[in-house]
């Protein structure tokens, strides 16, 4: 049985998505880390589906040869927390808000672009022969109980937009549910890992791509008209990747905090569960509540049976009661029960983080240096928003100009809503990590309380200079002791007994629980060790 540390080296959790029934960890293309200083056209920071698929269309449309940078395993981050749903229906932010944002024109341009993800995945599982259960199908939004009833607004909005859609003042889904729904033709689900694996396992093939894990991007700067990208390997060793272009695809961009301060962190609860093949109609489901419920079908490896899954109750990260973790997955199982009472015992629970920013598109493409590319604030659609950024980038790239790029744009200003919003959302961001503050005062007796595999923030007089401590005590009750301080903007973190994690409420970065190093940024390094254990901790992880 692998150690919690170890874990953290191959997921961004101790929770595990069902997409590893069928597609396990150790199935995945493995990648050995830099050793010496390295040249390239092109760097790509990140192993998920944005850093993946920019990778493999610029190596196929572009020919330039790549390298792919990952900080820990490929695939070990949000990517494969996913539940595989390709919307172009924008299901959590909706089209009539999209309008006020970016008018119609806008609007339609961000339709249009997340309808090319949906189809652009079909063609690269196609043209790489890859069986990931990429389908076509419909996509419905109910009304939730205790909700207004927006669906005829947004109906109205999608039929301004050209989209493929439908409204039904009275629908039986499920077992439970007749009432209004909005139907969006034309969507589409996959396996995600199943897909990602087959590109990268396309990629390791040719000679213009290489790809190394366990090397941690440190930062960049521009030298004698190369860009010089700082990284350090799995040793700790400095070493440098020269290129002539960067694209950020690590989810959260390390360097940009002006991206960083206007998007909020969200922890969104999945579980999966199995049910007959026929007993369910094959359907993308969502309700209309904030945050919404969002459900969809994958196989099983009966061949009489198929997992329902079902995720949704998102909060702020770092922003819960150390009870209010385990009851998101009963009050999605409690729904679950209502709506499809042919689901089968759970067999799966996980969960993932979500970015999002008060304008509901991601950030996507040239930032700063004119060679410099991001990604982030994909808005619970990063699948989407990872590969059609893969196309805005490779067209930039090439000179071309793009049709989403100013849309997307990260230099972007919205019409109106969305500057309020980004106000508010920084803002919110300092008022929660104050509000968290008050509760951080548990005193040093508690440790010995500690339950193994288990953390606490201790705060008190026997810490340093009353400094906050992240402790944790393993299995065999050794106690690590690491600051509680993200590195990235010195926010206190908070334990997360799901996922056995550090996680920053400030800006959502997480550290894994018994070595405290970086899992998910814009930290770039992992919690100081405050003890011996720790720093023991520390120098068996990549936590540099």
């Amino acid at each position: 049985m692998a150690s919690i540390s170890e874990t953290f080296q191959k997921s961004s959790g101790t929770t595990v998505p069902v997409w590893e029934a069928t597609c396990p960890q150790s199935s995945f293309p493995r990648f050995d880390a830099l050793k010496k200083d390295t040249s390239t056209s092109v760097c790509v920071i990140g192993g998920g589906i944005a850093g993946i698929t920019t990778a493999y269309e610029i190596h196929r449309n572009l020919r330039k040869p790549v390298v792919l940078i990952e900080a820990r395993e490929v695939l070990a981050g949000e990517t494969a927390r996913t539940t595989g749903h390709l919307s172009s229906g924008d299901q959590g932010d909706r089209f009539y808000n999209l309008i006020k944002t970016f008018g119609e024109s806008g609007a339609k341009l961000a339709y249009e672009s997340h309808q090319y993800a949906v189809n652009r995945v079909g063609e690269i599982s196609r043209e790489l022969n890859i069986d990931c259960e990429y389908r076509k199908l419909p996509a419905k939004i109910i009304k939730a109980p205790e909700e207004e009833n927006d669906l005829q607004d947004e109906y109205e909005a999608t039929q301004k937009l050209g989209l493929p859609s439908s409204y039904n003042a009275s629908e039986q889904v499920g077992d439970l549910y007749k009432g209004p729904t909005l139907t969006v033709n034309d969507q589409g689900t996959f396996h995600p890992t199943k897909y990602l694996v087959g590109i990268l396992e396309y990629l390791k093939k040719q000679k213009d791509f290489t790809a190394y894990t366990q090397t941690r991007y440190v930062s960049h700067e521009r030298k004698d008209g190369k860009l010089q990208i700082s990284v350090k390997g799995a040793s700790g060793a400095d070493h440098t990747v020269s290129a002539d272009s960067i694209v950020i695809a690590s989810n959260m961009p390390p360097r940009k905090i002006s991206h960083v301060i206007k998007q909020h962190y969200m922890r969104s609860y999945v579980i999966a569960a199995p049910v007959a093949k026929d007993a369910y109609k094959d359907i993308l489901l969502y309700d209309n509540k904030d945050p919404y419920v969002y459900v969809r079908l994958s196989e099983h490896s009966d061949p009489e049976k198929q997992y329902l899954i079902v995720g949704g109750e998102d909060h702020k990260v770092g922003i819960e009661d150390q009870s209010g973790y385990d009851a998101h997955f009963s009050n999605l199982e409690a729904w679950m029960r209502e709506n499809f009472s042919k689901a089968g015992q759970v067999e799966y629970r996980w969960s993932g983080q979500v970015v999002e920013n008060a304008e509901g598109l991601a950030y996507i493409g040239q930032s700063g240096d004119e060679q410099e590319y991001i990604v982030t604030g994909d808005n619970g659609n990063g699948l989407t928003h990872g590969t059609l950024a893969a196309k805005i980038i490779t067209d930039q790239i090439a000179g071309t100009k793009n049709p989403w790029g100013e849309i997307y744009s990260p230099a972007r200003t919205p019409l109106s809503g969305g500057l309020g919003g980004i106000y508010e959302t920084a803002k919110e961001n300092i008022v929660q990590q104050k509000e968290y503050l008050r509760l951080v005062t548990i005193t040093t007796g508690d440790i010995e309380d500690l339950k193994p595999c288990s953390g606490k923030v201790i705060r008190g007089p026997l810490t340093s200079g009353l400094k906050p401590l992240a402790v944790y005590k393993d299995q065999d009750g050794k106690v690590s002791k690491f600051s509680a301080l993200c590195p990235h903007m010195k926010g206190v973190v908070a334990w997360n007994p799901i996922e056995q994690s550090w996680d920053c409420p400030n800006h959502g970065s997480r550290f894994g629980g018994a070595s405290g190093e970086c899992v998910m940024g814009p930290a770039k390094m992992g919690l100081s060790p405050e003890n011996e254990a720790a720093e023991e901790e520390a120098k068996g992880s990549a936590n540099v």
